[in-house]
């Protein structure tokens, strides 16, 4: 799963090396905040969300599927709460059909994928995919989640994937 959802990014460092080696896609509003979304490709695609061109609020990591994308990093400023789910639901559903995790769900990713599931279970369709069998069930409580990525689980054969409803 993604590394730390709160970390401390290097602001000096990052945003003159993100706007070297990257593109700017377009300026979008997440919680009441305006932030430039960046993009840097270099096999998984990388997206930033930088605010008053100062501060990188967020990086977003993931591999482009089919008609989806699965995630591989996702890193938020402490000072943004809520930007990383903002940015999941509100933004990459807007242009993705669908949302995996990857395999390796840390325990902070597994929190995060609860976040996700408590806030937009009634907007959105939360499913978890076995990978042995290629079958999808639906997720109906947060037990669900912890019951397949809890402590000694076989981790590695379960993702979340969260779409739109039909």
């Amino acid at each position: 799963m993604p590394q730390r959802i709160d970390i401390d990014l290097k602001m000096e460092e990052t945003i003159p090396h993100i706007k070297k080696v990257g593109r700017f896609i377009e300026k979008v509003k997440l919680n009441n905040i305006d932030y430039d979304v960046w993009e840097v490709n270099n096999g998984d695609i990388d997206l930033y969300f930088i605010h008053n061109n100062k501060v990188v609020a967020a990086e977003v990591g993931f591999y482009p599927k089919k008609h989806g994308i699965e995630e591989n990093l996702i890193q938020q400023n402490p000072q943004y709460k809520g930007l990383a789910r903002a940015i999941y639901m509100e933004y990459l559903l807007n242009k993705y059909s669908y949302i995996l995790s990857d395999t390796t769900m840390t325990p902070a990713g597994l929190g995060f994928w609860i976040k996700l599931y408590e806030q937009y279970k009634d907007t959105f369709v939360f499913s978890i995919y076995e990978i042995s069998t290629k079958l999808n069930r639906y997720i109906r409580s947060a037990n669900d989640m912890k019951r397949v990525h809890g402590k000694n689980k076989k981790f590695h054969n379960y993702r979340f994937m969260v779409q739109h409803k039909q």
